[in-house]
């Protein structure tokens, strides 16, 4: 959350499965102060984000396995790093999403990845935020392994920039996804 100035917010999630873990704790919604760096303030405590996971059932039928990218284990810092950039994070966000989401794909020495960007991240969840921010920009990740011999091409997913002026908001998540045989 990066406010133009100190804000007082309401965050209010909806996921499209049941929520299993929360940080800070989420009771009816998230009540913070956001400042313009980032920093989220609860009462005497301040944290850099807010975390929530859920339980989700996601059907192949729901990824589109026509654009995306395979990509090899020894690549994929550089691959993280260089998507990210292209899509807008700053360096603290794509160090978090980076921490997070590297030690997973690099468990397998290919995988198949996927971004669902901004309102197709709708599918995940709903996020409702007051005051309403000028920009809110979602960026999830949908993996699996591929195996290292699979003649799978994918067509390069595009990935295009936002624009952090005003109030911008900024989500990133993702998901394992089952093995499924393409």
């Amino acid at each position: 959350f990066y406010p133009t100035i100190l804000t007082e917010l309401n965050v209010k999630l909806q996921p499209k499965g049941e929520l299993a873990f929360t940080y800070p704790a989420y009771e009816n919604g998230w009540k913070f102060k956001a400042d313009p760096i980032g920093n989220l303030t609860f009462g005497d405590k301040t944290y850099n984000y807010l975390f929530w996971e859920s339980k989700q059932n996601l059907s192949a039928e729901s990824i589109d396995y026509s654009q995306g990218f395979a990509v090899d284990r020894a690549s994929t810092i550089q691959f993280l790093e260089e998507k990210l950039s292209i899509f807008g994070l700053n360096d603290k966000e794509m160090a978090d999403f980076i921490t997070y989401w590297g030690p997973q794909l690099m468990k397998n020495e290919r995988n198949y990845v996927h971004f669902v960007i901004n309102e197709d991240c709708s599918k995940f969840a709903d996020l409702m935020i007051t005051p309403r921010p000028d920009h809110v920009y979602r960026i999830y990740i949908l993996t699996h392994a591929l195996s290292i011999d699979s003649p799978l091409e994918f067509e390069a997913q595009e990935i295009k920039p936002i624009d952090r002026t005003g109030f911008t908001v900024i989500e990133w998540g993702g998901s394992i996804l089952k093995q499924l045989e393409l």
